[in-house]
Order: structure tokens, then C-alpha cells, then sequence
């Protein structure tokens, strides 16, 4: 569930912020001329150099080394290849709990709260930099795509410029819910905040997200709304329920907003070669989730934007070794996403180990025969690994962990849901590329 803003996240006033922004308020830098002040050139902050620093050093390291972490890929990658514009914030692990808030716990410090304002106060630094009120957001490992409007796309149009404390709640609300949404989902805690530019993209539709009922009573002038997140396909009968509960209201327009679905390529790499590509979107992605603006039937919209070129393919291929050639990456193996914009230029958007990410298998194109071979022995490696883990789970580890989580510890489910074969099928490919 989608956490609105923490009731006990500090109260802070515009002139508090002000310091934090170094706006024609601030007291403290005594400077008008914003663009020639220290504070908002993006240099240390020295009015909050006091303010406590977290403690958990050794936690955020091990959570910053995770390749998977913007913080790992993120600075090294985007002087290689082409990435959407960015401003990445790194917070302490202190402050990542802080924005999920377990409950009704409040950390007994104020520093984490406090690094939080001091990132908010960038963000909003960087959108007057650059002149813009919608952007994407992330941390440094989750996004919380499906629930679009409330998580990754943050849009500020509606609220002035100068309404300090509403862009401060704005940005504060979605960073609570990006990092209560990871939570829910298990993610690995992402520790930073990731904000990008929108990118100008030809979209073939749209999906997750949420649709917006709105209704009016002509006789008082009250507005009501009724919010539907995306899994949900009861929203017309939702609908049709509120306005026979409440015939004085009249139905209004019905508004939906969700993730632009465009042309988007995953690239695997395994040994600093690329072995084969998938298209980032199936199916599969779009069971149970809001779909709309669909020209077509979905099928016929994924085959338009899962149709690619050799060129792209060429071209795509040649960028994606530059990555995995670097040695800050030549020691792992690499999924990597592309999506190509209006214009027709990609952009690298998101790095992931192959071992964790989804590879749809039976979907992949192969770059050569070795290649399909390099993916066989890897995937069995996977299903080596999972049996070890099997294997060495004590009884009422395995106990407990069905009965909280189902049975997790099946290894055939656990390699589907991942995109792999299943352990027979793995096992039977193995064996008649070794019989050839």
C-alpha cells in the first residue's frame, strides 16, 4: 500500500527551506544573485555543516557497492555512453528509514530527517536550474513504475513557483512512497535519490498508473474524486457503485495517468561479451495492469515496438561493449536497458546483474552460436546455485519460509519467474549442446 506523507515527518517552514534553497530570502548567504551563490551552485551547504552525519558507515558502503545501485554504475556509465540527464543524491541508510517509516517509528535523531530536507532542497534547486516542474524519480535501485503517478513521475505543474512548501511536500511524498513501494516488494534498500529529465519519447501506449473518476454535485458544488491504482479492473463498476450510493453526484470525466510504453531494448552480456538481447517489454509485464490510449490490440503494439532493426541491433551492440568492457564493469555480467527516444536516438536508462534480472529466455535473440552456449552454461549455473541454497536451508528455515512466503525455495518457480527455462529444460539443453 502506497503511503501518503509520514504524519511525523518534521514540520519545516518556507524560511527554513529558503535556507536550504539560498533563494532572494535566504538571510543566511546575503546574496540576491542566486546563480552566483555558493549554495546553489551545488556546492557543499555550509549552513547545515552541523547538523549531525549519520552513523551507519559500514551498512551504506554495503549497500552502495551493490552493483545493482545507481551509486555502483551510475557516475562511470554516463561518461561512456549516453544517459538521460540526471542529478543523483546519495542518503545514509538512516534516512532511507526514515522516508519509509516502519509503522509509527520515529528514529530518535533528527539527521536523518534533516539529510532529507537537504536533498528535497536540491531536487528543487535542480528544477529551477534547469526550468522544469515534471520529472522522473527514482533511489538507487527501484522506481515503483507500477504505481506511476505516485511513485517515479513527479509533476509540479500544478503548483506555483514560489509555493515553496507545496514542491517541498511534492517531492517528499514521492521519495516515501518510491521507498515504501521498494520495501513492500522486498527490494534491496536503494540508498540515494535519482532525478532525470523526461526524455521526448513516440509512445505506442500507456500503462500501470491509475485512473481518476470525478464527480460533481450541481447542487453544492462539491467535487469528489475516486482514485483507482493499476491491477485493479473493477474501476467502471467502482464507479457506477459511488454514483448509485450518491445520486446527487454527477459524473464529470474520467482521467487516466500511466507509463509511457515505448521502444526498449535489455542487452545481456556474460563474460564482457554480449550474448543476446530481449525486448523489455512482454506480455507478461501488463497481466493484471491498467492499459490505455492502445491504437491496436496489445499484441500488435508490442510487435511494433519489439521490432528491431539489424542496424539497432548493430548499433546497440557496439555501445553496450564499451560498458562491459570498462573495467569498472569487465568482471560481471551485465543486463543493460536502452529506449530510443522520438528522434530516434537511445539512451542507456538502468544496470543490473544478469544474475538478477528477468531474462525471458525463450524470447532472446542470440548474437552467435558461442553465445547461445555462453547463456546455456550460465543459466545452469543458476540452477546450480539455487540447488546449493536448497540444499543448505536448514528444515525450519524451509518451514518458516513457506509458510510466510509460500514455497520460495522451489527452484523451478523461482527460475521461471525469473525468465528461465525450467530446471529440466535447462538440464536438456546442456546436455544436447555437450552431445553435438
Amino acid at each position: 500500500m502506497i503511503q501518503n506523507l509520514p504524519a511525523n515527518f518534521p514540520k519545516i517552514s518556507a524560511d527554513e527551506i529558503a535556507k536550504f534553497l539560498c533563494i532572494d530570502e535566504c538571510k543566511t548567504c546575503q546574496k540576491r544573485e542566486t546563480d552566483k551563490c555558493d549554495i546553489y551552485a551545488g556546492r557543499p551547504i555550509d549552513i547545515i555543516s552541523e547538523l549531525e552525519k549519520p552513523t551507519s558507515g559500514a551498512i551504506n558502503e554495503s549497500f552502495n557497492s551493490d552493483p545493482n545501485s545507481y551509486a555502483f554504475w551510475g557516475p562511470d556509465a554516463e561518461k561512456i555512453v549516453k544517459t538521460p540527464e540526471s542529478l543523483y543524491i546519495p542518503i545514509s541508510y538512516d534516512a532511507y528509514k526514515a522516508s519509509v517509516m516502519f509503522g509509527d517509528h520515529k528514529l530518535k535523531s533528527n539527521a536523518p530527517y534533516d539529510e532529507l530536507t537537504r536533498a528535497i532542497a536540491e531536487i528543487i534547486k535542480w528544477t529551477r536550474r534547469e526550468d522544469i516542474d515534471k520529472f522522473f524519480m527514482k533511489n538507487a535501485t527501484f522506481s515503483g513504475k507500477h504505481r506511476w503517478p505516485h511513485t517515479c513521475y513527479v509533476n509540479m505543474g500544478n503548483i506555483e513557483k514560489n509555493d515553496i512548501i507545496g514542491q517541498f511536500q511534492k517531492i517528499q511524498t514521492h521519495i516515501c512512497n518510491i521507498n515504501k513501494n521498494a520495501t513492500d516488494s522486498n527490494s534491496r534498500p536503494g540508498l540515494g535519490i535519482l532525478v532525470r529529465k523526461l526524455l521526448d519519447l513516440k509512445p505506442e501506449f500507456y500503462a500501470f498508473g491509475a485512473t481518476f473518476f470525478t464527480f460533481k454535485n450541481n447542487d453544492t458544488g462539491e467535487i469528489a474524486e475516486i482514485k483507482i491504482l493499476s491491477g485493479r479492473h473493477d474501476a467502471d463498476d467502482v464507479a457506477v457503485k459511488f454514483m448509485d450510493e450518491n445520486p446527487n453526484m454527477q459524473f464529470i470525466n474520467t482521467a487516466r495517468i500511466g507509463m509511457p510504453i515505448t521502444k526498449e531494448l535489455r542487452i545481456f552480456a556474460i563474460d564482457k561479451k554480449v550474448v543476446g538481447s530481449v525486448p523489455y517489454w512482454t506480455p507478461r509485464a501488463f497481466q493484471d495492469q491498467n492499459i490505455f490510449s492502445l491504437a491496436t490490440s496489445l499484441e500488435d503494439a508490442l510487435a511494433t515496438i519489439n521490432h528491431f532493426t539489424d542496424e539497432q541491433y548493430d548499433y546497440l551492440t557496439r555501445e553496450t561493449d564499451k560498458i562491459v568492457n570498462h573495467p569498472k564493469f569487465s568482471e560481471l555480467n551485465w543486463a543493460i536497458d536502452w529506449i530510443q527516444t522520438k528522434n530516434g536516438d537511445w539512451y542507456m536508462t538502468d544496470m543490473q546483474t544478469a544474475e538478477s534480472s528477468y531474462m525471458d529466455f525463450h524470447n532472446m535473440k542470440f548474437t552467435s552460436d558461442d553465445a547461445k552456449n555462453s547463456v546455456y552454461a550460465f543459466m545452469n549455473k543458476k540452477l546450480e546455485t539455487l540447488a546449493q541454497i536448497k540444499k543448505q536451508t536448514p528444515i525450519l528455515d524451509k518451514l518458516l519460509m513457506y509458510v510466510l512466503f509460500g514455497n520460495k525455495l522451489n527452484i523451478d518457480k523461482r527460475l521461471t519467474t525469473m525468465g528461465y527455462p525450467t530446471s529440466g529444460e535447462i538440464r536438456a539443453l546442456c546436455q544436447n549442446n555437450n552431445s553435438r
